[in-house]
């Protein structure tokens, strides 16, 4: 389960929206939710359309926990940038790629 801590620190600096029974942010391509019962859920945004995908692998649950939620989101974020970009062919679209993990690489060195 994850912790009202982590919520407390992933919030910190975040506006938060409000749904029916929940409040949420969206930030580096992850959806995080605190429903009305404390229960506290994280989803990756980056499917693509309306389609969020539920995190459940432990592994990464553990990374959110252990080193916060910018550090990790951050750091999935590129990995996902650097697959993208190994899978295309148009190298107008690999500089893009490129550009967007020199950014994302560059606000990763101010997490704590």
């Amino acid at each position: 389960m994850i912790s009202e801590r982590f919520w407390k620190e992933a919030t910190k600096n975040r506006n938060l929206m409000t749904g029916m029974d929940h409040q949420y942010f969206v930030d580096n391509g992850f959806k995080v939710e605190r429903y009305s019962d404390g229960t506290i859920e994280i989803y990756d945004t980056k499917q693509g359309g309306y389609f969020y995908k539920k995190i459940n692998d432990p592994i990464i649950l553990i990374n959110f926990l252990q080193y916060g939620f910018d550090k990790t989101s951050l750091e999935l974020t590129i990995s996902h940038m650097e697959e993208r970009r190994n899978r295309t062919t148009s190298a107008s679209d690999k500089s893009v790629y490129d550009e967007m993990i020199k950014r994302y690489k560059i606000k990763l060195q101010y997490c704590d």
